[in-house]
């Protein structure tokens, strides 16, 4: 089978963020083009792991709060953005494996326009985010990304 689509074909990878089987799976260079992210990927909050885990932040961050820091948010709250975050960053890093290597990253939720979650991406990903009011815009930005990459 040509799994690089040099005569024009192609293919879809639907996976689910966190999964087991995706753990090492890395698709550099012409395998991946796009990584699509549907939502932000959260954990159950009623897990009982994560409940520790977030007990466990918050006692720590009100015994020993960092020097000259003001806490301003919940750290168990902060720790549930963080994993989320760290969930998205991998995957898009499945695709993504080297500096010249390159794919459009759609991330599908306009919550991923706010600060607060556009500062747990990494910087270079940030720098170069387009934000789409409708899918119309969405569609111009996507084919500008793709034309910049294939003349430049």
């Amino acid at each position: 089978a040509n799994v690089t689509g040099k005569k024009g074909g192609g293919a879809l990878l639907f996976a689910v963020v966190g999964a087991k089987l995706s753990e090492g799976l890395n698709f550099s260079d012409s395998l991946a083009r796009a990584v699509v992210v549907v939502g932000l990927p959260y954990a159950n909050l009623g897990s009982a792991e994560l409940k520790e885990r977030m007990k466990y932040v918050r006692e720590a961050a009100r015994s020993a709060p960092a020097p000259g820091r003001i806490p301003v948010r919940d750290a168990g709250l902060e720790l549930y953005e963080n994993l989320c975050m760290k969930a998205v960053n991998q995957s898009i890093g499945r695709a993504i494996r080297h500096k010249s290597d390159w794919a459009a990253l759609i991330l599908l939720d306009k919550r991923y326009a706010s600060p607060q979650i556009r500062r747990k991406l990494p910087r270079w990903i940030d720098e170069e985010l387009k934000v789409a009011a409708n899918f119309g815009a969405a569609v111009k930005h996507l084919g500008a990304f793709y034309r910049t990459k294939r003349n430049g």
